[in-house]
């Protein structure tokens, strides 16, 4: 025997529609029913019943469709119009964030730099001003001398102000012979000695600001 929803699909198969609504249907029409022959089933099927709810299904079907078919077009018409300006502004922060990113890192790289700099300038000041302090407390006190062999001292790994001294005083005494003659030497490698007799020695100190400058 023919079902009733065979029968449906058969007589309405102009209609377009799909099998879940024949099952509806053929479901309705025979809820409540007893039915058991061909001809029971084809009465349903081409009853005013069927053919009223298979149309009101295909309208409502086409409506959807058309519906969807339009809100699909204005989808994509919007795709195609906003994503362009959409990705744009995406990209774009993307790229002020990076490049502000690279500019605040190269200013902290620059204020560590000068950070480190600057402390590394403040040691070298403080072992030189100890260094100066320990040469004169081994009597190597001649400000002009000291004013020399301090000027370009670096401290060796981690030696002390004492040990610097005892390194330095070969090139302090030296220094001093250079610039105050070849006799002996005042007391420790201290005091002034006699006139300033080398024209390098003068410029040195003059330079240092030690002496004024000659017109």
């Amino acid at each position: 025997m023919t079902t009733l929803k065979e029968a449906l699909r058969n007589r309405y198969a102009n209609l377009g529609l799909g099998e879940k609504a024949f099952d509806g249907v053929a479901a309705f029409l025979l809820k409540g029913k007893t039915v058991s022959t061909d001809e029971d089933i084809n009465a349903l099927a081409e009853g005013e019943e069927a053919g009223t709810l298979l149309r009101l299904l295909q309208s409502e079907t086409d409506t959807i469709r058309t519906r969807n078919s339009q809100l699909s077009k204005e989808l994509d018409g919007l795709k195609n119009k906003v994503k362009p300006d959409n990705e744009e502004p995406e990209k774009q922060p993307d790229i002020e964030k990076e490049d502000g990113m690279k500019t605040i890192l190269a200013r902290m790289e620059a204020l560590e730099k000068s950070l480190k700099d600057r402390e590394d300038t403040e040691r070298l000041s403080q072992f030189r001003t100890e260094l100066r302090a320990a040469m004169k407390s081994a009597g190597s006190s001649n400000d002009n001398i000291l004013d020399l062999v301090t000027a370009n001292a670096v401290r060796n790994g981690e030696e002390t102000a004492e040990d610097a001294a005892n390194r330095l005083k070969a090139d302090y005494d030296a220094t001093y012979r250079k610039f105050y003659g070849n006799g002996t030497l005042p007391p420790a490698g201290g005091g002034t000695g006699g006139q300033i007799a080398d024209e390098d020695f003068k410029e040195a100190l003059i330079k240092a600001g030690k002496l004024p400058k000659q017109e």
